[in-house]
């Protein structure tokens, strides 16, 4: 099976493509990668009065279950990085959420700042990072629009997530 066949894969394409409609939407022109191969970033944006361009990346996935935050992969983190530092350009992280039925995210310099969020009693030090994941509060994101019931549809079919993940998601002493 190719990498293109896979769920997560089929699932991230449906996330971009909300992310591209929802900013056509909002009068921003959008590129995209035209090689069929991995890509440094999801699309490039430039506003049509040509005061902006930034970076879009989006995430097709739902918060977390026990805690109040989503992530991003530890090294994607490192390119973005690498990328707003060298290019100077501002990347707007994307997580379009089946479970919640929207689509929130902000700034990647807004997600970075450190802050602490009370959950259940206990302060979390955001980000925070646990096995290659980088986990930002959702209290940081902005929500940007509503998915429509035929998104939710299709990306809650090609959802990876299993009992077990909601079972191993549950807060232990040993979480974070």
């Amino acid at each position: 099976m190719s990498w293109l066949d896979r769920p997560q894969a089929r699932k991230g394409f449906i996330g971009e493509d909300i992310v591209r409609r929802h900013l056509e939407a909002k009068n921003v022109v959008v590129y995209g990668p035209e090689t069929d191969a991995a890509h440094p970033f999801d699309k490039l944006c430039a506003t049509k009065d040509k005061r902006s361009i930034f970076i879009a990346e989006a995430k097709a996935k739902p918060a977390r279950t026990f805690y109040p935050d989503t992530g991003i992969n530890t090294s994607h983190l490192e390119d973005y990085r690498h990328i707003r530092e060298r290019y100077r350009m501002e990347i707007f992280v994307y997580f379009v959420d089946e479970d919640s039925e929207t689509i929130y995210g902000n700034k990647l310099s807004v997600l970075e700042q450190p802050r602490e969020v009370e959950h259940k009693g206990r302060q979390l030090s955001y980000p925070l990072r646990h096995n290659g994941i980088v986990y930002f509060p959702l209290e940081a994101m902005v929500t940007v629009g509503s998915l429509s019931e035929k998104d939710v549809a299709a990306l809650r079919s090609l959802s990876q997530r299993k009992l077990e993940y909601v079972d191993a998601a549950a807060p232990s002493s040993e979480s974070p």
